[in-house]
C-alpha cells in the first residue's frame, strides 16, 4: 500500500499535494494527506512524536491520538501511517457506482477527492510484513450514514487489495486513557533506553512488592530502596514496563504518584 510520486499517475487536482509529498513514503519519511488547517473539522488535533516512526504524526482527534499510542504498544509493529489517501480513484469511483454511494469531492464539488484510511499499520507476522487498515468510528459503534458509506467503500477496496480492514470502536478512548498513555510514554521523553535483562529484573521485583492500595510513589520508593537504583530510573523502568505491557495497568485510572496503581491482569515478560 504505497503510492508512486509520478504525477502522470494521479488526477490533476491532486498533483500539488503529491509534489509536496503528501500520502507518500514510509516510516519517518511519510507525510499525512491533510494540512493542519485544511477543511474545518478535518485538520490536525495534535502532532505527537511517534515512538515507532520517529516523526510527528498528524492526529485529527483525541481518539486518533489514543489509538496511535495503543498501536505503538503492540509487538511487531514496523510502521504506522495515518490519513493514507486512496489515490486509485478510477477504482473508487467505479466502486461507488457499484455500491450506490457518493464519492468524496472537494469544496468546489467538481473534483473528486481520495478517500482516507485513518491508519495503515505495518506489522511483522512471522517472517513477513503485513498491512492492516483501520478506520475509527465516531461514536460507540453507531456511525452516521456518510461514515457507514465510507466504511463500505474502504472495506470493498481493501478487500480487492487483500488488506485486512476493520472499523475501530472509539467509545473507550477517553481523556483519562489519553492522560495515562501520555504518562507511560515518559520513558521515551526521558531518553530511557530499555534493556531486556534490566526490565525483567524490575518486573520480577515489582511483582512481590506490589500491594493493592499502595500509591505509585510509595511502590517506586520501596523498589528504589530495595534495588539500589534511583527513584527516577525506577519510574522509567515502570513506565516502560507498562508501555510494553509487561505490567498491565488499568488505563482508565489516573496514573499519578499519590494514587494507587490498579492492575488489570498478571505481570508477564
Amino acid at each position: 500500500m504505497y503510492w508512486e510520486s509520478d504525477l502522470g499517475l494521479v488526477w490533476p487536482n491532486l498533483r500539488s499535494r503529491i509534489e509536496a509529498g503528501r500520502g507518500l513514503g514510509s516510516h519517518e519519511n511519510y507525510r499525512g494527506w491533510l494540512g493542519k488547517r485544511e477543511k474545518p473539522g478535518k485538520g490536525t488535533f495534535g502532532s505527537p512524536l511517534g515512538l515507532i516512526t520517529n516523526r510527528q504524526h498528524q492526529m485529527r482527534s483525541l481518539a486518533a491520538e489514543n489509538y496511535l499510542f495503543m498501536v505503538e504498544r503492540l509487538p511487531g509493529v514496523d510502521d504506522i501511517r495515518e490519513l493514507l489517501p486512496i489515490l486509485d480513484m478510477d477504482e473508487t469511483l467505479r466502486l461507488c457506482g457499484r455500491l450506490g454511494i457518493e464519492h468524496e469531492y472537494g469544496d468546489s464539488g467538481a473534483d473528486p477527492e481520495p478517500f482516507l484510511i485513518d491508519f495503515v499499520i505495518t506489522r511483522r507476522v512471522g517472517d513477513e510484513l503485513t498491512h492492516f487498515a483501520r478506520s475509527l468510528c465516531s461514536t460507540s459503534g453507531e456511525t452516521g450514514r456518510r461514515e457507514t458509506e465510507q466504511h463500505r467503500l474502504l472495506h470493498a477496496w481493501c478487500k480487492q487489495q487483500e488488506v485486512d480492514w476493520r472499523p475501530v470502536d472509539t467509545s473507550g478512548l477517553s481523556e483519562s486513557v489519553n492522560r495515562a498513555l501520555s504518562t507511560l510514554r515518559a520513558w521515551h521523553r526521558h531518553r530511557y533506553v530499555p534493556e531486556r535483562e534490566i526490565v525483567e529484573a524490575f518486573v520480577n521485583l515489582f511483582r512481590p512488592m506490589y500491594k493493592r492500595g499502595a500509591t505509585l510513589g510509595e511502590l517506586i520508593a520501596d523498589i528504589s530502596a530495595k534495588s539500589g537504583e534511583s527513584v527516577d530510573r525506577c519510574f522509567n523502568h515502570f513506565y516502560y514496563s507498562c508501555w510494553a505491557r509487561y505490567i498491565d495497568i488499568d488505563l482508565r485510572e489516573p496514573l499519578v504518584n499519590n494514587r494507587p496503581v490498579i492492575l488489570r491482569g498478571p505481570l508477564r515478560l
